[in-house]
């Protein structure tokens, strides 16, 4: 349960690199750097989502049922995510009522809505940019039934490992690879949503869980000290020029500074895991999907909101945040849980949000 206020930590630091790297105090130059690897949050979601999959199904001797399995999947991810595109087609509306045009990209829509805009370089950014990651993880959780009742249910634990790492060291060959087939249309900027450029991150997230689960649970564990350095670790290796290391290995080094954050912090039962456990930090972390599927709309809608008021078109970073979080925790209570309960029909309900 401590890793749910985390999803909401992720997701702010996101929210800054897309709309507050000009606002105090991340507008400093130490910090602009800082600021500008903060995209790789996308990075821990895809980790710890594949973690905490592995929570929810591992412990089962038993196989996935694909069936209840993919309702339970767009029970959680589908109400907000078709939210977001409504909002998106009412700011083209907006537009249309203010400025006489109307502008929609159709095959964009259709993409969107099918989840699997990510496999088109082109459109990966349509619609809502940051959907680009839900059409990733829509891919991500199709492959986890049959991998895991295929290879994670009976593996040993150094086998799973084994795979997971040789993939992990395979990724900067397979962006070359995409690279390549995209060329030359799309460079490194165009392939960085494909999906099977991410697998890995989720892979790794699901050898985490097998590991998590085959502990030795009779040992206590009081890893705030440990937490605390690998974050400070993570921040240093964020500092690295850019031109010391290509992008693909950027973002194999944030998976190896992410994966033993999310284990340290689950198995952490002291100070910290108490406070992230705390009411507000679990509510936070529970509407961080909203925070982050809603941005880009909620953003949009407000700047023609201020435009039509002949005020500043830019909203001040922190009241877009507040207003931000009121509209997720909103959404959270009258659209998302009332979807969610209603497509699962009072079935099975995960006990781990993911």
């Amino acid at each position: 349960s401590q890793l749910t206020f985390t999803r909401f930590i992720a997701a702010l630091s996101i929210l800054v690199y897309h709309f507050g790297n000009q606002t105090f105090p991340f507008n400093n130059s130490t910090a602009q750097v800082l600021v500008s690897q903060a995209h790789i949050g996308v990075s821990y979601f895809f980790i710890l989502s594949g973690f905490v999959m592995i929570l929810a199904y591992g412990k089962r001797d038993k196989k996935v049922d694909f069936k209840s399995y993919v309702k339970n999947r767009a029970a959680r991810i589908l109400p907000l995510y078709y939210l977001a595109i409504l909002l998106a087609i009412s700011k083209s509306l907006v537009l249309l009522v203010l400025r006489g045009k109307f502008y929609f990209d159709v095959s964009g829509l259709v993409l969107n809505a099918l989840l699997i805009q990510s496999w088109f370089p082109s459109k990966a950014l349509s619609i809502n940019y940051a959907a680009w990651s839900l059409s990733t993880e829509a891919f991500f959780y199709i492959t986890f039934p049959f991998l895991f009742n295929v290879f994670f249910r009976k593996t040993q634990t150094w086998i799973v490992i084994g795979v997971i790492m040789t993939l992990f060291f395979c990724k900067p060959m397979l962006l070359e690879f995409l690279i390549y087939i995209y060329h030359p249309i799309g460079k490194f900027n165009m392939v960085i949503f494909n999906p099977l450029l991410h697998i890995t991150s989720f892979f790794v997230g699901n050898s985490l869980g097998v590991v998590y689960n085959r502990r030795d649970v009779t040992k206590k564990s009081n890893l705030f000290v440990t937490v605390i350095s690998l974050v400070m670790l993570s921040i240093g290796i964020l500092y690295i020029p850019e031109n010391l290391i290509n992008s693909g290995l950027r973002e194999a080094i944030s998976i190896l500074l992410f994966a033993p954050i999310i284990y340290a912090i689950a198995c952490d039962e002291g100070w910290l895991a108490n406070l992230f456990r705390k009411k507000v930090f679990g509510y936070l972390g529970q509407i961080s999907y909203g925070i982050y599927i809603l941005q880009f709309p909620v953003n949009a809608l407000l700047v023609l909101f201020l435009t039509a008021l002949h005020r500043q078109p830019i909203p001040n970073f922190y009241v877009f945040v507040l207003i931000l979080v009121v509209v997720a925790g909103i959404s959270y209570k009258y659209v998302e849980t009332p979807l969610q309960n209603k497509i699962k029909n009072d079935g099975f309900v995960l006990s781990q949000r993911n």
